[in-house]
């Protein structure tokens, strides 16, 4: 007896679970199931395909040596079903929460600590020569970051092409599209 033909896996319904930290001004994630709110606007966003936005909660741990967990609350999260992965763009991050402190650049190693008493936040580990949000619990999903890497390129290369960057035109848009419910391009 025939077996059916498997359905191909396209790189939009793959489920990533990997948080890099991106320059850019938008955090985006892979995948719906990400999002804790969703609202649907669909579009395009610095050349990218947009599907809706809305506010992802992530279990992480807080420091290498510190297996507590925090929530990290990301708002205005783009879902971008053709990203090679999910990204928390230090930018808007640092721009959403002036009263935190977020020590290191984003290149390899990132800690936030809150301002007040210095207490560990969330952190990112060296991933592919970028950081990495280290999640509570280490889920491991599919890594779409290890099959395109490449040991000989600059790391700076993939920093620019998982970053993005919205002019304020597409985010004035993007703002008509959620609250008109005008999904015109």
């Amino acid at each position: 007896m025939d077996q059916p033909a498997s359905k191909p896996t396209t790189d939009s319904s793959k489920r990533c679970w990997d948080w890099m930290i991106v320059s850019g001004n938008c955090h985006y994630a892979k995948n719906r199931s990400m999002f804790r709110s969703y609202r649907r606007a669909p579009g395009k966003i610095a050349g990218n395909r947009v599907l809706g936005v809305g506010r992802v909660e992530l279990q992480v741990q807080r420091a290498p040596e510190d297996t507590r967990t925090n929530t990290l609350v990301l708002q205005d999260v783009l879902h971008m079903p053709n990203a090679p992965c999910n990204g928390l763009s230090i930018n808007k991050y640092r721009d959403a929460n002036p009263g935190l402190d977020v020590e290191g650049d984003g290149e390899e190693h990132v800690q936030a600590v809150s301002d007040e008493d210095r207490e560990p936040l969330w952190y990112g580990d060296d991933y592919h020569r970028m950081a990495r949000v280290v999640l509570a619990g280490e889920p491991r999903g599919e890594s779409y970051l290890e099959e395109e890497s490449d040991d000989g390129e600059d790391g700076g290369t993939r920093r620019r092409r998982l970053s993005v960057s919205a002019s304020e035109n597409e985010l004035d848009r993007l703002e008509k599209r959620l609250r008109d419910g005008d999904w015109g391009f």
